[in-house]
């Protein structure tokens, strides 16, 4: 029996400014997360608990498979939005808009939670994450690896709380600016991303191996590629592949996501090849 990947994270109308040129589209952490891991583990052994208006397009989800059960749509609201300046391939700026993500719970969901073996905080304020932590901390009969995803902007405002949240999982995820500004020393096992140049795998305070990127003529959008690696890794371990191989292929996978816009183009562009 395959095993479930949960996923607890934010849903937001992604607005990406670059230059001039402005795009939007459906997106969020957990949503990328999700449409990652999607893309190996059968339909709804990935479950995504978040919270959304009604206007947002769950369909782009539920047609890959991802168990949306755990979603609360929020009626006659409006979902959350990420406002993201990039400039080549890389982020300059973020702000959110809304209020929506301060209501995402795991109260009344425990039923979510039989067969699931791994639960992912994706990329959240820590103090939603420690949040989460706490509820994760009251579900009966919970026997379950948990992983967190940092973000720049965080660390930089309460390193010590992203430290707090870190301290309770059994697996990071972080970039390496992210990483040297935390200055965080642990022996559990972490994935550094690097974006264009891969990402290693650490364990006991050394690198275990490292993994590259494909090299990619034309970038397009680079938001959520990070949060593909964290899908794609978890999901390729949930079924049985080495931390190598999950890693090379989380890799592959973030990298193809930045040929083209958004979730759709995850969903149809990267089914495709994983078919």
């Amino acid at each position: 029996m395959v095993k479930k990947l949960m996923i607890i994270g934010h849903l937001a109308a992604n607005e990406i400014h670059i230059g001039d040129v402005v795009k939007r589209y459906w997106g969020g952490a957990g949503c990328h997360v999700a449409l990652g891991a999607s893309l190996f583990l059968p339909k709804n052994n990935v479950i995504l608990v978040s919270v959304c208006g009604d206007d947002y397009d769950l369909d782009l989800l539920a047609q890959t498979g991802v168990d949306v059960s755990g979603i609360d749509v929020q009626k006659e609201q409006v979902s959350d939005r990420f406002l993201i300046w990039e400039q080549k391939g890389e982020r300059k700026g973020f702000k959110s808009v809304g209020s929506l993500f301060n209501k995402i719970s795991l109260i009344g969901k425990e039923k979510l939670f039989n067969g699931v073996s791994w639960v992912h905080l994706a990329t959240s304020p820590p103090k939603q994450q420690l949040f989460w932590m706490k509820e994760l901390g009251r579900i009966k009969n919970g026997s379950f690896g948990i992983s967190a995803d940092s973000f720049e902007l965080f660390v930089d405002e309460n390193p010590e709380e992203v430290k707090k949240v870190f301290e309770k999982c059994d697996l990071l995820f972080a970039n390496l600016k992210e990483w040297q500004n935390l200055k965080y020393k642990t022996k559990k096992p972490f994935v550094l991303k690097l974006g264009k140049d891969g990402a290693c795998y650490y364990k006991n305070g050394e690198i275990k191996f490292r993994v590259s990127a494909l090299k990619m003529r034309k970038i397009v959008d680079t938001t959520g590629a990070g949060e593909v690696v964290a899908g794609v890794f978890l999901a390729q371990q949930l079924l049985g592949k080495s931390k190598e191989e999950s890693l090379k292929t989380a890799c592959k996978m973030a990298s193809l996501s930045v040929k083209g816009w958004g979730l759709e183009f995850l969903r149809d562009g990267l089914h495709r090849i994983c078919l």
